[in-house]
């Protein structure tokens, strides 16, 4: 089971990916009960998506892996973060 530290390293690694993708420098992580459900990117620069962050990528995501409605993925916890080297 990963630990919070692990779940926000795995963000930082995301984020950091995406921007040397070009992308910006946003990941995020959608965890319960210390599996992860789901990752995202920001991806708005590839997709031209203002809705494309990385929190959203990630809860879309996990909804259409889980087949439940967003207000359904509770109690899950979403690490983000956003690197800038």
């Amino acid at each position: 089971m990963p630990s919070h530290t692990e779940l926000l390293r795995l963000a930082v690694d995301l984020a950091h990916a995406n921007r040397q993708r070009g992308g910006r420098p946003f990941g995020a992580v959608l965890a319960r009960d210390g599996e992860v459900i789901a990752t995202g990117i920001n991806d708005i620069v590839h997709t031209h998506d203002p809705s494309a962050h990385a929190e959203m990528q990630a809860l879309r995501a996990g909804t259409w892996r889980q087949a439940t409605p967003p207000e359904r993925i509770a109690p899950a916890g979403l690490w983000r973060c956003c690197c800038l080297r």
